[in-house]
């Protein structure tokens, strides 16, 4: 979800030209946030632009336009390369059509527990209220959200449409959304993305030359290989006198 919302930022950024001061369609009107390119770009998931200045500023200025911020996301989520009409998904690649019970959890239960639609919401209603929440400015959000820091609530709009370009577009949800449930536990047991957790975690983890294996030398190799033979010998020797021995006192008595 993270790297979702740097992604909508870089492309804002990109997509700005020269202008100092950047619209922001998914953060509250009366929002504001400064950040270094170094900050706004230090991920893999977001390409650095040719003129890359890394204590250069962006400043991000939100509009609180629900539908601009909606349609924002159809730059940085590749859902219109299908050449497999409806059966498609992502970047192109078949997307059979969803079926059976189906739950949303860890950031997607979140998000939809703030705006009240957890565990289920009929589609119109989740589409309106995402609407009236991302269309509110940010005075009347810290008003109605006392306990929520700023930082947190300028995310929750663009989480929100994040989501639901994810679900109906990318897995055509559209005509099955009642089979999602957005739960946090399941038979009263917590769940969450752990796969995402340790992947977010490589992503922090610098790259290391591989260390060089360091084998046996050769002559201590083959000096092994001799007394290991050299001993099987000895045994099978010893094993061929005592049956000799054995077999010729049988055959004297």
């Amino acid at each position: 979800m993270n790297q979702a919302l740097k992604k909508l930022q870089a492309h804002l950024h990109k997509t700005a030209g020269t202008s100092s001061v950047i619209s922001h369609p998914c953060y509250p009107k009366g929002y504001i946030l400064s950040v270094t390119l170094a900050e706004l770009y230090n991920s893999p998931c977001v390409e650095k632009p040719s003129n890359f200045i890394s204590n250069a500023t962006a400043t991000f200025s939100g509009t609180g336009n629900s539908s601009l911020c909606l349609s924002s996301f159809g730059n940085i989520v590749n859902v219109s390369s299908c050449a497999f009409s409806s059966d498609c998904g992502f970047n192109g690649v078949y997307q059979p059509p969803v079926n059976g019970e189906f739950f949303a959890f860890a950031a997607y239960f979140h998000i939809f527990n703030f705006l009240g639609l957890t565990p289920k919401a009929q589609l119109t209603r989740v589409l309106s209220t995402i609407d009236t929440h991302c269309n509110k400015d940010l005075s009347t959000l810290v008003v109605e959200n006392p306990s929520i820091s700023v930082v947190t609530l300028k995310d929750y709009c663009a989480s929100a449409h994040y989501i639901m370009t994810i679900l109906l577009k990318g897995y055509k949800f559209n005509n099955t959304w009642d089979q999602i449930s957005f739960v946090k536990q399941i038979a009263d047991t917590d769940i969450g993305w752990t796969l995402g957790y340790m992947l977010n975690l490589t992503n922090i983890i610098p790259s290391e030359q591989p260390g060089v294996v360091t084998g046996v030398l050769r002559s201590q190799w083959a000096a092994q290989t001799f007394f290991i033979v050299f001993v099987l010998f000895l045994s099978l020797l010893l094993i061929a006198i005592l049956a000799f021995f054995i077999i010729t006192l049988s055959a004297a008595q």
